[in-house]
């Protein structure tokens, strides 16, 4: 009875949450970082500071993973998704997954962006995608369209203008799926 008696005090389970977390810390790989910008949920990051319908969608010109630059002035006159992903994200992950079997009308574009080579070049290699993934290196154009969170998926028109925007999963895919159809908000 009477080691059952130190294991019901709050201080004890306080100190082996503790050395618990402690643990973890010293013992995960330390390539194994958390993405500061991985979607957690709608109220973590606000999207009233983000890129809005109607506003012009910042011109960029990124390396592609397998050759080449890609310039988002060079796609106008087709309608474009700009979908901004990390490999880590496990959102992601699940929506890269659903993007592999997709196929876009012709006269439609996609463009996954990456923050970081090793990552794009990641995405590039685990994902059998048609489509050009893009190395934000420095993450300037994530920090021009003010990106909430991953996956973020801009649709931008045919004359390079924010047409409409969403974060998250699966909001994301449900986005894409619905790409070339009317857009309707689910605001009243």
């Amino acid at each position: 009875m009477s080691c059952v008696t130190p294991l019901r005090r709050p201080v004890v389970w306080t100190v082996i949450a503790s050395a618990a977390v402690v643990l973890f810390l010293m013992l995960r790989s330390p390539s194994a970082s958390i993405s500061p910008v991985v979607w957690t949920e709608p109220s973590a990051n606000p999207l009233s500071e983000v890129l809005q319908p109607g506003d012009a969608a910042p011109d960029f010109a990124l390396p592609a993973v397998k050759g080449g630059t890609v310039a988002l002035s060079a796609l106008q006159g087709k309608p474009t998704l700009l979908a901004f992903v990390t490999a880590e994200c496990p959102y992601c992950q699940k929506f890269n997954k659903e993007l592999e079997a997709f196929d876009l009308n012709a006269d439609q574009q996609l463009v996954f962006i990456c923050t970081g080579e090793a990552g794009a070049r990641k995405i590039s290699e685990t994902y059998s995608f048609t489509y050009p993934v893009l190395i934000d290196s420095a993450g300037t154009v994530s920090q021009a369209y003010k990106t909430p969170g991953v996956p973020t998926v801009y649709q931008i028109d045919t004359e390079g203008n924010v047409v409409a925007l969403t974060v998250g999963w699966p909001s994301a895919w449900d986005f894409v799926r619905g790409f070339g159809r009317p857009q309707f908000s689910s605001r009243s």
